[in-house]
């Protein structure tokens, strides 16, 4: 898979490739760290945290607010939309096509894009070829920091997997981890292409998902 220089698509391909993550598992995980820390949902993380305040934020807090200057067109002009508005729209706009099992293709639909313009008249609506490519793998990059800390101190955990073909003669398997209470959890995918599916091929993998989790 040819990149160049496109930095984006260079991490999104070393989070896939299984001889980084084998050979250079330390590099791997910096890969993973890097994408989840600039995914929406940690932003939108940080935003909600509030930002630092200093010395004379606090003490111009206790003396009151400062009168404002400036026209009303300031705050009804439609064109305005903030960084961390684009941000929070992107990221529910990701988390309402992935929850609710929407096509992809409904982002080039003249109907979506009508719907969101009413909505926020200045949201230029991303390139459907890269914006699902981009925030898929910095959000399985975060679920994998979130998931790894979750199961930090539990035992007796169990990893079950469930298998499916395709039209394009692709075998597609899913891996769980199960807790001591039967709560399961989606862990990792991986998906055979052109090679046929042993129990020490998928014996490969399921470690592979272990070590990792």
């Amino acid at each position: 898979m040819s990149v160049g220089r496109d930095t984006g698509r260079i991490r999104t391909h070393a989070k896939d490739c299984d001889k980084l993550a084998e050979d250079f598992p330390v590099l791997h995980r910096r890969v993973m760290k890097v994408l989840a820390g600039n995914s929406h949902s940690r932003k939108l993380d940080k935003l909600s945290a509030g930002p630092e305040q200093n010395s004379a934020d606090v003490e111009q807090e206790k003396e009151g607010p400062k009168a404002q200057h400036g026209s009303i067109l300031t705050y009804m002009n439609p064109a305005k939309i903030s960084n961390d508005k684009k941000v929070k729209i992107e990221l529910l706009m990701f988390q309402m096509f992935l929850c609710c099992a929407l096509p992809w293709a409904l982002l080039d639909s003249e109907f979506f894009a009508n719907f969101v313009l009413a909505l926020a008249p200045n949201f230029v609506i991303p390139d459907r070829s890269s914006f699902f490519t981009k925030h898929l793998s910095q959000e399985i990059a975060v679920w994998g920091e979130d998931f790894k800390e979750f199961l930090k101190g539990k035992v007796h955990l169990t990893l079950s997997l469930d298998g499916w073909s395709t039209r394009a003669k692709e075998e597609i398997y899913t891996f769980h981890t199960t807790t001591q209470r039967r709560r399961s959890f989606f862990t990792d995918g991986h998906v055979f292409r052109g090679v046929s599916v042993t129990g020490d091929a998928l014996l490969h993998v399921a470690v592979k998902v272990s070590s990792n989790n």
